[in-house]
Parts: C-alpha cells; structure tokens; sequence
C-alpha cells in the first residue's frame, strides 16, 4: 500500500518477530509505503528485545536477527524537537512514547500502524489508527 505509514514499536515488533497473521499484516500494509517513525523506535524495539531474550522467549539469536531486521528497513526516524510540543499535550491521556507517534502521524497527515489499540480510543488524537491484531 503506497502513502506515509507511522511505524510504532508494536507494529514493528510484530513484523520482526512474529512469523504469523501480525507480522505478515503489517509486512503487507507497510509494502510500497513511505516508513516513518519517532527516533526513539529503534531503543523502544531493542528494548523489547532484551527483554524477551532475557525471559527466554527469544534466544540469541532470534533477538540479534529480529535488530538486524530492524536496522535493515528504511525508515525516516524523525527528531524529538519537532514533535516535543505535540507530545507534551498528548501527555494527559498517552505515554510520552505512544504520543510521539501519534504526534508524528498527525504532522504528517500519515496513519500510524500499531498493535495497541487503546491508542486508537485515546482522547485527543486525531489522526487514522490502524490496529494490528496480535496472534494470542
């Protein structure tokens, strides 16, 4: 699908290392489009990773593929400074993180892709949601 897409963490997790429905429906969304996101998304995602490596849901190897994967997609990771403003007045109703991304889909004009759906229903946002479903 062509247009700017907003990559959040949980969508981008799900396309690393979910090898199912998830993963394959934001493969499919994010082919062709333009790939942005926050500049935070590369440490929410390698933190993610760790994490599941250390609990022993993830080996090694699998968490070191899944940032390779990460670093090999093309995306324009944008700068804190810009959206801060945006960010701040988000703060009542997302986290600063969830609200970067949203901050970003809204200066944008973009959707922002991602698994977490309260997102979609928080107070306040105004750009298009699209929600992943994750594999349970």
């Amino acid at each position: 699908m062509t247009g700017t897409v907003v990559l959040d963490a949980s969508a981008a997790l799900a396309l690393l290392i979910d090898p199912g429905p998830a993963g394959e429906q934001v493969a499919a969304r994010l082919d062709g489009a333009t790939v942005v996101a926050p500049d935070l998304l590369p440490y929410e995602v390698t933190n993610v990773l760790r994490r599941h490596r250390n609990a022993g849901r993830l080996s090694e190897t699998e968490a070191r593929l899944a940032l390779d994967g990460l670093h090999a997609l093309s995306i324009d990771l944008w700068p804190h400074a810009v959206l801060a403003d945006r960010v701040w007045a988000l703060g009542g109703n997302l986290s600063c993180y969830d609200a970067a991304y949203v901050a970003l889909a809204e200066r944008l004009g973009a959707v922002l892709l991602t698994a977490d759906a309260r997102i979609a229903g928080a107070p306040g946002v105004t750009c298009p949601v699209e929600v992943v479903e994750l594999d349970r």
